[in-house]
């Protein structure tokens, strides 16, 4: 007895599939309106996974069909990838123009958790980078990248509630430094008088010696004339 042909979804979990689609479709979706912008290889990622699909429904055996499915849902494990990877690259980027921002001013004294921060956003860069070298699994970095990535959006969301303050220590600095440059200035000023006023004093006084000596040769000479 002739066993019945397979189906499609006798060769294929749609569920599956279905779920690692929705789930990289959602993860695109919300990492691109909290970052501002489009991932745009994971969205190629999930195009090429809608090819494979399409390519699958159409596969004229279930060995092709299958392989189209798997790769399918290897572009949306992909796609996850890319997604939480540019979503950390990202957050590293905010910090270092963060840091850039605020360099003259102690942002520890403001936010005392800046330090533990900041060895967050290294730790983040070594995963990052360690992950883009060593060939991760996707699985794994997937569920890793997430606990990474909601940290440094916690962490950092904190240093960026933290600007109003920041600002005004920037204020501050600026007026220190303006009030120094201006005491320099008013110093450098009182310097250059005393030095004017001691080199009047000085000219004047040889001027007077020399007035003395003219007039005290002046009264020899006519001594002399009178004697003579």
């Amino acid at each position: 007895m002739n066993s019945s042909p397979k189906t499609i979804s006798d060769a294929v979990d749609f569920r599956q599939l279905h779920a690692a689609y929705k789930e990289a479709e959602d993860a695109i979706h919300v990492l691109g309106i909290d970052e501002n912008g489009v991932d745009v290889p994971a969205i190629n990622e999930l195009r090429y996974a809608g090819r494979h699909i399409l390519n699958g429904l159409v596969a004229e055996s279930d060995a092709e069909r299958e392989d189209q499915f798997l790769r399918a849902k290897r572009h949306c494990q992909r796609a996850l990838y890319d997604a939480y990877d540019g979503a950390i690259y990202y957050r590293l980027r905010w910090f270092q123009e963060f840091e850039h921002d605020y360099r003259l001013v102690s942002v520890s004294k403001v936010v005392p958790e800046f330090v533990p921060i900041k060895a967050k956003v290294t730790a983040a860069k070594k995963f990052l980078d360690d992950a883009r070298t060593q060939h991760t699994a996707r699985d794994s970095y997937y569920e890793e990248a997430r606990g990474v990535y909601d940290a440094l959006k916690s962490d950092l969301a904190l240093l960026d509630a933290a600007r109003g303050e920041l600002n005004k220590e920037i204020e501050n600095y600026n007026r220190d430094i303006e009030n120094a440059e201006r005491s320099r200035m008013e110093a450098e000023r009182a310097r250059v008088e005393v030095e004017t006023a001691r080199t009047m004093a000085l000219r004047n006084w040889q001027t007077t010696a020399i007035i003395g000596v003219i007039t005290i040769v002046i009264g020899v000479v006519a001594l002399v004339l009178a004697s003579s």
